[in-house]
């Protein structure tokens, strides 16, 4: 039960991730460390501060979502 437990909560990790990423590496810019955001936005492929308003934008309900599912399957 462990494992499937372990495997579903990775799984929407994934899922999450992917839906988030929508195949372009652009769009989750602020999961990558400060040195590869300033170099993009020194580019110019990027403007650094929309990346980090959406990145908290998104990185709360991120984390909400899978401490909730957290909480959910330690209860059940």
């Amino acid at each position: 039960m462990l494992l499937l437990q372990n495997i579903l909560y990775c799984l929407l990790f994934i899922l999450m991730v992917k839906c988030l990423v929508r195949n372009d590496g652009m769009n989750c810019v602020y999961f990558y460390p400060k040195e590869y955001i300033e170099e993009a936005d020194k580019r110019g492929l990027i403007d650094k501060d929309a990346v980090m308003k959406k990145g908290k934008q998104v990185m709360i309900p991120f984390c909400i979502i899978l401490f909730v599912v957290l909480i959910a399957i330690i209860s059940v």
